[in-house]
């Protein structure tokens, strides 16, 4: 389904890239990235899960789009209960203990 590298972008990664893609419609990324305040090529890189935003820059972008944090995150809590999204916390891998062969000396 995803990527290795989509695979561990965050949930809300996902969704803000979602919303973006959504939201821009037909407009040129350049366009609707002047729009938002960023560059054409961070607003791409969001787009396609490559770069994180800050908390202060998403403020402004929800603010240019006049859009509420429940229209962009509102389904997390959702998906993440049906597990339709890998789990965002690795495992932390076991050692594996070296079986050693003890000879029996007579």
């Amino acid at each position: 389904m995803f990527s290795s590298s989509l695979r561990e972008m965050h949930l809300y990664d996902r969704l803000l890239s979602e919303y973006l893609r959504k939201t821009r419609g037909d407009q040129t990324v350049r366009a609707f990235a002047r729009k938002i305040g960023l560059t054409h090529g961070t607003l791409h890189r969001i787009e396609n899960l490559q770069q994180s935003l800050t908390i202060g820059k998403l403020g402004q972008i929800m603010e240019k789009l006049d859009c509420s944090w429940e229209e962009i995150f509102g389904k997390a809590k959702l998906l993440a209960s049906k597990r339709l999204v890998p789990p965002m916390s690795k495992a932390v891998p076991t050692k594996k203990i070296a079986k050693t062969k003890i000879s029996k000396s007579r």
